[in-house]
């Protein structure tokens, strides 16, 4: 197909989906049509803007939410992505729009993840009493962080004990 046709029929693409109101829905009727006309879909025309990207990751948890991710965004049930063996990267195919609303989903949930994870190991310390004991005064605390110590402990009360063998505890304090 010739570029130029290709190009228009971005253009209007484009039009329906950032126009305004009539604009919009006058760009819509005349993509349907010129689809029809060269029988094509709306899916072929990004698919012929794809261009690979990497999302480099850190653990198996931030690879995981990078593929559901990728699978709410592009309507995938399964992951069409590479990953590079040498280095923790994810390699793909996608639209720029595609591209630019997974980098920004992925920028917010992986620092909400991040988060998570530490309040998780925190509630863990405390829930165990894995500290040395300390007098820290509540006026000491900034409103954030008394508000995130509330949270830390309401995990801990909702995680389960881990139970040590009573000869274990006797053992390492009676010899």
């Amino acid at each position: 197909m010739e570029e130029r046709i290709i190009e228009k029929l971005r253009k209007i693409l484009e039009l329906s989906r950032m126009g305004i109101a009539g604009e919009k829905e006058t760009a819509k009727l005349a993509l349907e049509r010129l689809l029809d006309k060269y029988g094509l879909e709306v899916e072929d025309l990004d698919a012929l803007d794809k261009r690979r990207y990497d999302f480099p990751f850190v653990s198996k948890y931030e690879r995981h939410l990078f593929v559901q991710i990728y699978a709410m965004v592009c309507n995938a049930t399964q992951f069409a992505g590479g990953q590079y063996r040498r280095k923790k990267c994810l390699v793909v195919e996608l639209t720029p729009l595609q591209y630019a609303e997974i980098s920004l989903l992925w920028k917010v949930y992986r620092a909400a993840l991040k988060e998570e994870f530490e309040k998780t190991f925190d509630a863990f310390i405390m829930k165990h009493n894995l500290y040395a004991p300390g007098n820290i005064s509540e006026d000491e605390l900034s409103s954030e962080e008394l508000e995130r110590l509330r949270k830390v402990s309401s995990m801990a009360r909702s995680m389960d004990d881990v139970s040590i063998p009573r000869a274990l505890i006797d053992e390492r304090g009676g010899s």
